[in-house]
């Protein structure tokens, strides 16, 4: 038994000496494009947010459909799809990714607290990055 110890214990070493670099430069290159990746999509979103804040201020009247109206607008002269300024807006204005149809929520806030809740959320993303 002690012989066939012997025999295999040096290449364990050396597989192991060959493996653990990979195996770190994987984990740690997957731990640093995910940092990178929140970043750029952190600043983006708070960008987003702050030309939504501006432009939905003069959106009249207040109403689902004048919203969802200027939402295609909006998303079209961004160069987005409706889902990427809905989607942040929802999760904004909700603290969800799931609600009722948003531009009701946003009609049934009204406008002070929708900006005021997009306002907090700018802030919150600004304090993160």
């Amino acid at each position: 038994m002690n012989r066939r110890l012997r025999r295999y214990s040096g290449s364990a070493v050396l597989e192991a000496a060959l493996v653990l670099p990979v195996l770190f430069s994987v984990a740690f290159g997957t731990i640093e494009y995910g940092h990178f990746y929140f970043m750029k999509h952190t600043l983006e979103g708070a960008a987003r947010l702050g030309v939504l804040i501006e432009r939905l201020a003069t959106v009249e009247p207040f109403e689902a459909a004048a919203i969802e109206g200027f939402y295609r607008e909006l998303t079209a002269a961004m160069g987005l799809k409706l889902v990427d300024l809905a989607q942040l807006t929802r999760l904004a204005v909700t603290g969800r990714t799931a609600s009722p149809p948003l531009f009701d929520v946003l009609a049934l806030l009204g406008r002070d607290e929708v900006l005021a809740r997009l306002r907090a959320a700018r802030n919150t993303i600004g304090t993160a990055s």
